[in-house]
């Protein structure tokens, strides 16, 4: 199976992760497909108005960490 195939399919699983391994890293194409199912997203008027703001930086991930009630995955997922 393909990763796009591996990233449908996890995405029509539709679980939420409570824990991410800082470790890990997402493969360069896959973040690239997902960045596009992010933009094609239908919303209710037919338009996308979305704007994403991908942080890699690990500094400026912990400054959000109080922004977020603590939660742990803004520091620790991988993009």
């Amino acid at each position: 199976m393909s990763n796009t195939n591996e990233l449908l399919a996890a995405l029509n699983w539709r679980y939420a992760t409570k824990v991410f391994d800082a470790t890990k890293k997402i493969p360069a194409d896959v973040w690239s497909a997902i960045e596009q199912t992010l933009v094609l997203t239908p919303t209710s008027f037919g338009l996308q108005p979305y704007k994403f703001l991908i942080v890699q930086t690990p500094a400026v991930r912990e400054a959000l960490l109080p922004q977020t009630w603590g939660q742990k995955q803004v520091v620790d997922c991988s993009h």
